[in-house]
């Protein structure tokens, strides 16, 4: 399964890291195997890149209900 988070849809570094991180991971068998393999190798570095920004997002969701609770 493939979860996705809306939040980095937003972010404009994310589009690049999806698209250099899809193209660099290097697959070989028949079509349908190498997508397969490259998303598998995605949703690993996706993981990785998204803990490296958990802080950021905990910030921003205590800033939300600062916002909200006044």
């Amino acid at each position: 399964m493939f979860k996705m988070i809306s939040g980095w849809l937003r972010e404009d570094e994310f589009h690049n890291f999806v698209e250099i991180t899809y193209d660099k991971s290097q697959v070989h068998g028949w079509g349908l195997y190498r997508v397969k393999e490259k998303l598998r190798v995605l949703k690993r570095e996706i993981r990785v890149w998204n803990k490296g920004r958990s802080d950021k997002w905990k910030e921003r969701a205590l800033s939300l209900e600062k916002d909200m609770a006044k």
